[in-house]
């Protein structure tokens, strides 16, 4: 029994995830802007201490998981179970036992290991999951029954069950808020930061003792992304919820912002120095973002 669910080769594996969900629930495609901009993940800029390649991964995600839910029609991480390749063999037994189950329900489930991925059926002895990318490294291939052979390292898995979409327009506030609430209130820990914070954490990695030159790489590809599909779904929403000229503004400043991500990901052409420059171009661009989008209509 497979499903028939499809992951988009996006550079955030988790934003796929959402996508597949979506589809396979809802049977209708989702275009990128909606994806980005109503599950709120659009506007998530997150760096861990360091600068480590997990910064695409390890965030607060329960206010996405609110969207989601409100937004999309889809909840997201309620039950999660986590094992690894160390887990004794009856904690492998039952968390086989549980995702079969949740399978022959006619549910799928989200797989968070080195990328998220989703757990769309079985076949023989062992799990079938999507392959967003193909082929690459850090993607798990295969999972099977009782032993968990095939997975890399460890997982969480997490059951996705469809619920009703809310208003679009609505939604559409709800997203906005959102974005303000990760300038105003962002989520964050010792080992993480969201938001303005996000870029002060960056320049603290920066340096010639410590950076991580991978993980610098890689979280400036996945926000790059993000800021391109901020920048589509706030030129959308006009028609929407007012406020043009504003909405122009924060789309060109998107579009900056993701242009400057995707310069801070080239290994090559800048010295550390100068990606430091960027940063600092990225923090101020943000601040503004955010002073704008205090001043859209959203108390509609």
């Amino acid at each position: 029994m497979i499903y028939d669910v499809k992951q988009d080769s996006f550079a955030s594996t988790l934003i796929g995830s959402i996508k597949g969900a979506y589809e396979f629930y809802h049977k209708q495609e989702l275009h990128p802007v909606w994806l980005f901009g109503l599950s709120g993940h659009a506007f998530i800029v997150n760096i861990t201490k360091g600068i480590g390649p997990c910064a695409p991964y390890y965030w607060d995600k329960r206010g996405l998981s609110n969207l989601c839910n409100k937004n999309l029609g889809l909840e997201l991480f309620y039950d999660e179970k986590h094992i690894t390749v160390k887990s004794d063999e009856s904690k492998k037994k039952n968390i086989t036992k549980h995702i079969k189950e949740v399978l022959d329900q006619g549910l799928i489930l989200l797989m968070a290991s080195l990328e998220y991925q989703l757990i769309i059926g079985y076949e023989n002895s062992r799990f079938i999951v999507t392959m967003p990318w193909g082929n690459a490294p850090s993607e798990t291939k295969y999972i099977e029954f009782d032993t968990l052979e095939g997975l890399t390292e460890f997982m969480t898995v997490s059951t996705i069950k469809p619920s009703k979409n809310g208003d679009l327009k609505e939604g559409i506030i709800r997203s906005i808020k959102y974005a303000i609430s990760l300038y105003d209130n962002p989520p964050e820990t010792e080992d993480y930061a969201m938001g303005i914070k996000a870029y002060d954490f960056w320049l603290e990695g920066m340096n010639k003792d410590n950076c991580n030159e991978h993980g610098l790489w890689w979280s400036s590809i996945v926000w790059s992304e993000n800021k391109k599909h901020a920048s589509e779904f706030v030129e959308v929403i006009k028609e929407h919820i007012g406020g043009d000229a504003i909405l122009d503004d924060i789309s060109e400043r998107y579009e900056i912002s993701s242009e400057l991500f995707l310069e801070l990901s080239n290994k090559e052409k800048y010295s550390l120095k100068q990606k430091r420059k960027l940063v600092t171009e990225l923090k101020v661009n943000e601040e503004n973002i955010y002073k704008l989008l205090k001043q859209l209509p959203l108390n509609q």
